[in-house]
């Protein structure tokens, strides 16, 4: 559950950090994971209250549709799909333009003047990749891949904190901009409300839980929010910031060599 937060969006938090100042980036990181993570909890309760008889419910996967259906009809089903379509195919060319942000560079240094160094190219082989991923049966058979994922995230948040802590971090922390109220600070809301971005995660991995309630899985909830992606943003935000300071770029990769990797 953890790792549908810890996404691209980390690698623009050091930027947050430095337009919203250290201490509001820590408060608009919590309030808005409480929010989030209060409404995957009411989509988990919407499933509970379909009437559906609790038996048939054991044995269905009930999803986003079906709420649809249930609240508004044909017309809420078909509405359901059609903003989920939408929502995760820009999450998909988000993802794919990191994937690009990550793998042109270190393609341009080895390989320039070749296909392979062409961005459309690295989109292209991206997708022929990853896609295939998306015909999986359920989300058990990604356990694997999440695990991994959740290793290069761990060792993205090392690395920063290693040279954030090796480089004049006391003098640095002291230069830092505690808050920010301006127009540019508030411009970051949606990067953050993206940041908790799992609600598409909550009833698929909800239908394969092990005796599965309403209660267990706001523990899940909790333990996925409050206690790893909040930390691991705060670190990942604040020790970048400190890092870079004013040189922080809205791409964390930006600032990143590749001589440094």
């Amino acid at each position: 559950m953890p790792k549908p937060f810890l996404g691209s969006p980390r690698l623009t938090l050091p930027y947050l950090c430095s337009v919203n100042g250290a201490a509001l980036f820590g408060i608009l990181l919590v309030l808005l994971a409480a929010a989030n993570a209060y409404t995957m909890y009411l989509l988990v309760r919407a499933v509970e209250l379909l009437d559906i008889d609790a038996e048939d419910r054991r044995m269905m996967d009930i999803g986003f549709v079906a709420l649809g259906v249930y609240a508004y009809g044909s017309l809420g089903g078909f509405t359901v799909n059609l903003v989920m379509m939408m929502d995760l195919l820009s999450l998909l060319v988000a993802y794919f333009v990191v994937i690009a942000d990550i793998f042109l560079p270190v393609a341009v240094q080895h390989f320039q003047g070749t296909l392979l160094a062409q961005r459309w190219f690295v989109i292209v082989v991206s997708g022929i990749l990853i896609c295939p991923f998306c015909l999986m049966r359920s989300l058990n058979s990604l356990s694997n891949g999440a695990l991994v994922g959740l290793l290069a995230v761990g060792a993205v948040v090392c690395y920063i904190s290693t040279r954030a802590l090796s480089t004049d971090f006391e003098q640095r922390l002291s230069t830092i901009t505690m808050f920010n109220c301006s127009a540019s600070a508030f411009k970051a809301l949606p990067t953050f409300a993206f940041a908790y971005n799992a609600h598409f995660n909550v009833i698929p991995v909800y239908n394969e839980m092990h005796h599965r309630s309403p209660d267990r899985m706001l523990v899940v909830i909790l333990v996925s929010v409050m206690l790893i992606s909040i930390p691991a943003y705060f670190i990942t935000g604040l020790l970048g910031y400190t890092l870079f300071l004013d040189d922080v770029k809205e791409d964390l990769l930006s600032n990143i060599g590749l001589t440094d990797w």
